[in-house]
């Protein structure tokens, strides 16, 4: 494998959850983009496919460490709040669906 190769490093229920990676990772130095296979699903098991992060290969370990903190930050639970942006936010979601900001306790 070289070193530009892209490779998975992490899988999401949706693009909100893939975004807030892709931001975090960013955040630390790193390029990530959303594995687009075309949007290719099943509409007859009616479940939307894993949305998958990639990054290159240099980037890798680093880029799991990051996302491996993020999902236990994923796992508390979050108040309903208001974005910046004026949007009403449920509770239990870390990201504004609107924007896609992410929920600060501040």
């Amino acid at each position: 494998m070289q070193d530009d190769d892209l490779v998975a490093v992490g899988q999401f229920d949706n693009d909100i959850e893939a975004q807030q990676a892709i931001n975090l990772l960013a955040e630390h130095g790193i390029v990530a983009q959303m594995n687009d296979d075309g949007g290719a699903f099943d509409l007859g098991i009616g479940e939307l496919p894993a949305v998958e992060i990639i990054v290159v290969s240099s980037n890798f370990e680093k880029a799991q460490a990051l996302l491996a903190d993020l999902e236990v930050v994923q796992g508390e639970t979050c108040p309903a709040w208001t974005c910046k942006c004026g949007e009403e936010v449920d509770e239990g979601f870390f990201a504004c669906w609107s924007c896609g900001a992410e929920y600060s306790a501040e």
